[in-house]
């Protein structure tokens, strides 16, 4: 599952470069942040200092409600 998380979160991280040339501050920030969260350190690190942190359910939701957050704020002439 770590090799996953890692995968997804470069290639996260990647997307926010890509993001940054096409002029879309918002929407950079917001997958820098996913691709941040899912890395397992910085996971771990979160799990260990912060209580929330540890229940799956608040991760996942978390996740998904940056996911959601890009595609509202990505302008619809870069999604084509």
């Amino acid at each position: 599952m770590k090799i996953i998380k890692y995968i997804l979160g470069t290639c996260f991280i990647l997307i926010t470069i890509t993001e940054l040339s096409k002029g879309l501050i918002g929407v950079s920030f917001i997958f820098l942040c996913l691709g941040l969260l899912i890395l397992p350190p910085i996971s771990n690190y979160l799990k260990e200092n912060y209580k929330f942190w540890k229940s799956r359910g608040v991760r996942y939701v978390t996740y998904i409600v940056l996911f959601f957050s890009i595609s509202i704020f990505m302008p619809k002439e870069f999604l084509a």
